[in-house]
């Protein structure tokens, strides 16, 4: 008896014969089926490979400069600026904030 599926398993598609689907190759079939999976995978590989982590906040430190305020006067810069960076840790909340983005 033959098997249904064709010689090929599970990846030939119906009515296929003996060809393989060339949709459903190894790499589609572990791919993420959902966006909750898809996040799953993000999180392991976030967590699991410190390498790809480390590039990552360095990416985005790059592009972290100074908190500037442009329409402050120099007595309201003074007042607010070690505020916003010691009090508040802006830069640091900014980037986690771009690191859970």
């Amino acid at each position: 008896m033959s098997n249904p599926r064709g010689q090929f398993g599970q990846f030939s598609g119906s009515g296929s014969g003996n060809f393989p689907d060339p949709f459903a190759d190894i790499a589609s079939l572990h791919m993420p089926a959902n966006l909750r999976s898809a996040m799953h995978w993000c999180e392991f590989i976030w967590n699991y490979h410190g390498t790809f982590r480390t590039a990552m906040e360095r990416i985005v430190a790059y592009f972290m400069t100074e908190v500037v305020l442009t329409d402050a006067s120099d007595d309201e810069q003074e007042k607010w600026k070690p505020f916003l960076d010691e009090t508040l840790d802006v830069l640091g909340n900014v980037q986690l904030a771009l690191r859970n983005r």
